[in-house]
């Protein structure tokens, strides 16, 4: 159920959901402090449906990988759509695409959907499988509070599942 720039690594369909321009930045640090290391460093942004990420990530043995992220959503009504490329470079290449989906029975509640690795792209030796991804949020209280539930399914496994409450 994410509606900013970090949609295009999630569900590409809440780039379209709110109509606004949105820039995020992150940065992912081993054993901070003096002694730390930075592992990762993520940046996007979204400009009323178009978006952009990047991603650099660094692994143990000095491996560096590199992740770009291009992505188009709309909505109209309760339903957003969206489509998003991930160019992997580095240490290799690959390109994968995710397709998604969400409508929004009036404030309440939210069901989803993705399809995730697309092509099914070879990235550093490990093929990222095809994976659907089906989610519901439920918002009983209006923007106070949320439950939220997804799935993690290949096509011949469930993968996993998530169940998160905010207040």
């Amino acid at each position: 159920d994410v509606r900013d720039p970090r949609a295009l690594w999630v569900n590409p369909a809440g780039l379209g959901v709110l109509r606004e321009a949105s820039v995020y930045a992150e940065i992912a640090a081993q054993d901070p402090g003096a002694r730390g290391r930075l592992r990762q460093l993520s940046a996007g942004f979204n400009a009323r449906g178009l978006a952009f990420a990047y991603q650099r990530d660094v692994f143990d043995g000095g491996r560096r990988g590199h992740t770009y992220r291009l992505g188009l959503a709309g909505a109209s009504e309760g339903l957003a759509a969206g489509v998003a490329m991930a160019l992997y470079r580095g240490d290799t290449k690959g390109t994968g695409w995710d397709v998604g989906a969400s409508y929004a029975w009036g404030g309440a509640l939210t069901v989803g959907g993705v399809a995730a690795n697309i092509g099914q792209p070879v990235v550093r030796g490990l093929e990222q499988r095809l994976t659907f991804v089906p989610g519901v949020t439920w918002r009983p209280l209006g923007p106070a509070a949320a439950l939220a539930v997804h799935g993690r399914i290949t096509p011949d496994s469930v993968m996993g599942y998530a169940v998160g409450l905010s207040w």
